[in-house]
């Protein structure tokens, strides 16, 4: 069986013993975590039925879409953090929260947020189209008319609304302009965007330790702990406020009786986090 000194957080034995250690380190959190996920599935299979020849509205059904979205998202946060890999956790819990602040926008302008996805939808098919058209111009043979063809196709779309670009959903407009989730924007998605999603210094630090022999810094390859309880906290409060938006755009609450008693640990778990955040405090 590969090591991790040969195969890295590949490796079967990694994964099959580090989540153990991982996992009693920071009990609170995970069990946190799986009592969340649990809550969700179950509600999950309770809604079955609605989408099953049941009359929704176009926002629902892409609310549905975002809640499953978030809580897979929010799964692979938890697997990654099981694995040690707590910058790439950061990564996913910052997609859920960005997914949770999407859902914000979909239940205060449902109509408007729904026209806004089918124009980032075009949006994105303009930038595969342009990605397409510079690969061939950079090739050895380049199809002239094969060119012609993706060019008539970008113009289409431009002349469809009005000679412009259709718009991507920049997050940020979404939580300042709007004030939809403003404090997740401004607080845990900018944290986790320096933490895990960007390669900045405070992403970059976590590779390095000092070394106590002549107090240089040398690079380590390894489980990354510093910041995990911060990850398990805010990925949590995505999910929660996601499930809460999502149960009310489909006007079905849970009957989950744990719901009440955590939400009051998460509260307790996630005040604890912060103060004593590395990820806040440490700079």
């Amino acid at each position: 069986m590969s090591s991790f000194q040969t195969a890295g957080f590949l490796s079967p034995h990694h994964r099959a013993t580090v989540s153990v250690h991982l996992r009693q380190r920071h009990e609170v959190g995970f069990q946190l975590a799986d009592e969340w996920n649990a809550v969700c599935m179950k509600y999950i299979g309770s809604i079955k039925d609605t989408y099953v020849g049941g009359e929704i509205s176009a926002a629902a059904g892409v609310a549905g879409g975002c809640f499953l979205r978030l809580l897979k998202s929010f799964q692979a946060t938890i697997t990654l953090c099981e694995l040690g890999l707590t910058n790439e956790a950061a990564n996913q819990a910052r997609a859920a929260l960005e997914t949770a602040i999407i859902l914000g926008f979909l239940e205060a302008r449902p109509e408007e947020m729904v026209e806004r996805l089918k124009e980032e939808n075009v949006a994105n098919k303009m930038l595969y189209l342009k990605a397409l058209l510079y690969f061939e111009e950079v090739s050895t043979e380049p199809n002239a008319e094969y060119m012609t063809h993706i060019k008539a196709q970008m113009e289409a779309i431009r002349s469809a609304y009005g000679g412009k670009a259709p718009r991507d959903i920049k997050i940020g407009d979404i939580a300042t302009k709007w004030n939809v989730g403003l404090s997740l924007y401004k607080g845990p998605y900018r944290v986790l965007s320096a933490f895990g999603s960007h390669a900045t210094i405070t992403a970059l630090n976590a590779l390095f330790k000092d070394d106590a022999d002549d107090g240089e810094p040398s690079f380590v390859f390894g489980i990354v702990d510093t910041g995990l309880s911060d990850v398990l906290a805010y990925s949590c409060g995505a999910l929660i406020h996601g499930f809460g938006i999502y149960q009310d755009m489909l006007q079905h609450k849970a009957t989950d009786d744990r719901i009440e008693g955590l939400l009051a640990a998460w509260r307790k778990y996630f005040d604890s986090a912060m103060e004593n955040s590395p990820l806040i405090h440490d700079w």
